[in-house]
């Protein structure tokens, strides 16, 4: 995805260190006939973020932690599953 570069950052204390990124997508979605010939139109907005943090002590530990956001506005079909947060 875009913007997702991250820089491996040397913390103050030997032995650690720490990845991060960021991305953040938005996608206006032009949807003639909408999902199975139903005969809506669905254009809507969709707005993707994503961020991590990836953090190493030597070759012992690692830790991964992300964050994954999904939202959709002004839909005329039901969104799909994988278009919502849970």
């Amino acid at each position: 995805m875009p913007g997702e570069n991250g820089m491996l950052l040397h913390l103050a204390h030997a032995g650690w260190a720490a990845t991060h990124g960021l991305s953040h997508v938005r996608d206006l979605a032009l949807s003639t006939d909408g999902r199975r010939l139903s005969g809506i139109d669905n254009s809507y907005n969709l707005l993707r973020t994503r961020t991590h943090i990836d953090a190493m002590y030597e070759d012992e530990a690692r830790l991964f932690v992300e964050f994954i956001d999904a939202r959709t506005s002004t839909q005329s079909l039901q969104p799909l599953v994988i278009d919502n947060n849970h």
